[in-house]
């Protein structure tokens, strides 16, 4: 049977062993921080560089839409470019009658197709065909050809892909 004294050492064990794992832990940090303060000006560079290169490519495809007739994209260099049809954004003028029409045309639908507070649910509402949205007063806005560049979806290309929205955003919001 233990003793107190016995659970004191191993609580002492315990406690020793904590420690040294949150030196560890402050030392992992600290170089990585480190690492992150060394690495950030030559990462900025290359995201600007990554911007600069996206937005002189899509205007070049923008300013020669010939070029992508038929096939209306292409691969380069593990890179999709060309154009694609736009998925677009939905226009409800009327909530309240688009609830209605919904209620009315779909009622099996209703509660997937209504949000709770009883207007149209978008997302849902995306997903039927135009001939529907139509009959439920919804007009279908921005779906023309949209300019498509792809790379070839690795989680760097993922992170690199976010980082580059970012400072496109920032820019453009800059020059706003």
């Amino acid at each position: 049977m233990a003793t107190l004294e016995d659970i004191q050492a191993a609580t002492l064990k315990l406690s020793e062993t904590r420690a040294q794992l949150s030196k560890l832990v402050d030392r992992l940090n600290t170089a990585h921080r480190k690492l992150l303060e060394d690495q950030l000006p030559a990462v900025r560079s290359a995201i600007n560089e990554a911007t600069d290169a996206w937005t002189a490519l899509e205007g070049l495809i923008e300013s020669n839409p010939g070029l992508f007739q038929k096939p209306r994209t292409r691969r380069f260099h593990d890179i999709l470019v060309g154009y694609q049809k736009g998925r677009g954004g939905l226009v409800i003028a009327k909530p309240e009658r688009t609830v209605e029409l919904i209620k009315r045309h779909f009622p099996d639908q209703a509660e997937v197709l209504i949000d709770t507070k009883e207007t149209p649910a978008k997302g849902a509402l995306q997903q039927l065909p135009v001939a529907d949205l139509k009959r439920l007063a919804v007009d279908v806005k921005d779906t023309g050809d949209v300019v498509v560049i792809r790379p070839a979806d690795t989680d760097l290309d993922k992170l690199v892909k976010s980082l580059v929205d970012g400072a496109i955003d920032e820019a453009q919001q800059a020059t706003s």
